[in-house]
């Protein structure tokens, strides 16, 4: 049960970092582009909010968001997408972990969130990547036959 709760607590960790820093990141942006980062940061509450309940189904303490996160505020648009990207990678990365857990729910829930992650990340880029949620590094090409 331990070892379920350190990961949805992993898990919702990243999710406190990425509505911080899409917030942080989101207001550097206009017109389409901003209310796509303020929805984007909505659907991470409500993740956020789900994951704060399967920890007290489960028994758990749920770690509180810390008063603030590091986000680089400089460069101009191109590097705030950039990083709204890798916001979703890291996330990804997470919930990857997050899928090896034995319980059905908790798998469902970090598959479904991977696969949100992974296509936030592909709006931001303006391209998929491959692997998403992979720790290890991500091919850059397809291999040859």
């Amino acid at each position: 049960m331990s070892q379920a709760v350190d990961a949805l607590n992993s898990a919702l960790a990243g999710e406190h970092a990425a509505i911080y820093g899409i917030g942080v990141l989101g207001a550097r942006l206009a017109g389409a582009r901003a209310a796509r980062a303020e929805s984007y940061r909505n659907a991470h509450r409500s993740a956020r909010d789900a994951l704060i309940i399967r920890i007290a189904t489960l028994g758990g303490q749920a770690l509180a968001a810390e008063p603030a996160y590091q986000v680089a505020v400089g460069g101009g648009v191109t590097a705030a997408l950039d990083q709204l990207a890798g916001i979703e990678e890291r996330l990804a990365d997470r919930y990857a972990e997050l899928v090896l857990q034995t319980d059905p729910e908790i798998r469902k829930l970090a598959v479904g969130a991977l696969r949100d992650c992974a296509l936030r990340a592909a709006a931001w880029r303006g391209r998929a990547e491959i692997f998403p949620g992979l720790t290890e590094p991500r091919p850059t090409s397809a291999p040859t036959p």
